[in-house]
């Protein structure tokens, strides 16, 4: 089973930005209740959706030839908790591209304000090696919003 942290595309700009939605479903807030910690979505589970948003942003801008592989978390401040029903407004900026290195901001917010905002470093690798271009392709056109 593979899990999806993008629920909607809003709009992408290639090479330029991304923006996405994220919903916090039960079980998400559920995680973390049996460590003692009220029901929040775990951190690694906000990381997690503005990755795959990243790895959005480098598909569509090669027109699926390529995606992005995590090679580093620079800087990610969590500044709020995000609870079950809150919808997570999810945003990548690329801030430096080098070579295969691409160096991106992003940010995390609800509408109570940012949940989190940091910099983080993604390789662009053969899309090939990880995923079906086909399958990719049909994903986006169910998850996001035409332009």
């Amino acid at each position: 089973m593979k899990w999806r942290f993008v629920d909607r595309i809003e709009s992408c700009e290639p090479w330029t930005s991304i923006r996405g939605r994220k919903a916090v479903s039960f079980e998400e807030y559920s995680l973390l209740k049996n460590f003692n910690r009220k029901g929040t979505l775990p951190e690694a589970l906000a990381l997690e959706s503005l990755v795959q948003l990243a790895r959005w942003l480098i598909a569509k801008s090669s027109d699926f030839t390529q995606i992005g592989t995590l090679s580093k978390v620079e800087a990610l401040k969590f500044e709020q908790e995000a609870v079950m029903g809150d919808s997570l407004s999810l945003e990548i900026r690329i801030l430096e591209r080098k070579g295969m290195s691409i160096r991106m901001g992003c940010d995390a917010s609800t509408s109570s304000g940012t949940v989190c905002q940091g910099t983080i470093v993604l390789d662009a690798q053969p899309l090939a090696g990880f995923a079906d271009p086909h399958s990719l392709r049909s994903m986006w056109g169910e998850i996001s919003v035409p332009a």
